[in-house]
């Protein structure tokens, strides 16, 4: 009901296409500032002079749709997944988008992707991720991931000679999670670090060229402090913010969404009592 989701995605693309151009050399993008916003991140990469990428985008949630919102308003030309990987050299900024039934396939080659299936038995698929490796230049993640799940980006597949992608902007930011290369987490201050693919190991960033440059702010909507907090504060008003004052506990909403009550943890959070107690 309160979500940064949709502001983690634009900032994601921001930060992603800001490590592309430093990357390539063809674009120096400024760093945010307290003042920054949608508007001002979108003329930005407009009059950005990018050096042309296939970029894909994982995901069809919140975090998606706000890559997308960005993406299409810069001029990047969406196409379908068929289309994506016949394309061999961009002209301009080129996108796709996968979900999981892109992502991932039964491992029984007779099989059909069902969505209930795989969240319901994970374990009944593989990564099919292979494909968008070898044809990819940039990544920008948007999916929920768990560990029960194929893992996307493995570090074997990074040093396949094959291997096409320069560019991670992981906005899930799941720590060696589904993108391997992910080894930690980035702050707004220092977005950017290299993973070396034959070492496995953290380098500086824009040092080789045959190095991932990764991006993983976990706090992307953060660099738009003045706007996510009006839109969070207008979202609570309307959708929270009456049930609290009128209805208190009884309320369904506030009640699945408070962590602690009179000092015990709630049932909806009965999970994190294991949490407690190891720690």
């Amino acid at each position: 009901m309160v979500a940064f989701g949709w502001y983690a995605g634009v900032v994601g693309v921001y930060y992603t296409l800001r490590g592309w151009g430093m990357r390539t050399g063809t674009a120096l993008l400024p760093e945010p500032h307290i003042d920054f916003s949608k508007e001002e991140i979108i003329d930005h990469l407009r009059n950005a002079r990018l050096a042309p990428a296939k970029i894909l985008l994982t995901g069809n949630g919140r975090v998606s749709q706000g890559a997308q919102y960005v993406l299409d308003r810069i001029g990047a030309r969406k196409v379908s997944v068929k289309e994506y990987l016949e394309i061999s050299s961009p002209t301009g900024l080129v996108y796709t988008v996968a979900g999981p039934a892109e992502l991932v396939k039964p491992s029984d080659p007779s099989a059909e992707f069902d969505h209930e299936e795989f969240v319901a038995a994970p374990e009944k698929y593989v990564s099919d991720f292979e494909k968008f490796a070898d044809t990819t230049d940039i990544l920008i993640t948007g999916h929920f991931w768990s560990p029960d799940q194929p893992v996307y980006l493995t570090k074997e597949l990074c040093t396949r000679p094959e291997f096409r992608i320069r560019m991670i902007g992981d906005i899930t930011c799941d720590i060696e999670g589904s993108i391997k290369s992910t080894i930690r987490s980035s702050t707004h201050a220092s977005p950017f670090y290299d993973y070396n693919p034959l070492t496995g190991a953290e380098e500086a960033p824009f040092t080789s060229a045959d190095n991932i440059t990764v991006m993983a702010v976990d706090t992307c909507p953060n660099a738009l402090p003045r706007e996510t907090s009006e839109f969070f504060g207008d979202k609570f008003i309307a959708t929270v913010l009456p049930d609290l004052i009128t209805r208190g506990m009884e309320s369904e909403i506030v009640n699945r969404s408070s962590i602690v009550v009179d000092g015990k943890i709630n049932s909806p959070f009965s999970y994190l009592e294991n949490y407690l107690k190891s720690n």
